[in-house]
């Protein structure tokens, strides 16, 4: 995930060209667009995409803060931990 998030931010191809630079879109953007806009386009906005009394507890701790960090760093994050429904499922 962390590589799409890198891939509409920076729009570089594997070879390294820019592709479509006028499509780029902030990291606050990426981000949203793979959260509570991706639980609305499956239309489970009401149970999946934010962090709030109510919604299920599935989220990942990373390395790093993907808006403090610089956009060609966004791939290298890692994931530390994966939660889902409340439990963790992934420990790195």
């Amino acid at each position: 995930m962390m590589l799409t998030l890198w891939a509409a931010v920076n729009r570089i191809s594997r070879t390294g060209q820019p592709v479509g630079p006028e499509q780029r879109i902030s990291t606050w953007e990426a981000l949203r667009a793979v959260t509570c806009e991706a639980a609305y386009q499956y239309g489970e906005e009401d149970s999946k995409g934010q962090i709030r009394e109510g919604m299920r507890a599935d989220l990942v701790i990373l390395s790093a803060d993907p808006l403090a960090s610089a956009p060609q760093d966004l791939r290298d994050i890692a994931v530390l931990e994966t939660i889902k429904d409340g439990e963790v499922v992934f420990r790195a």
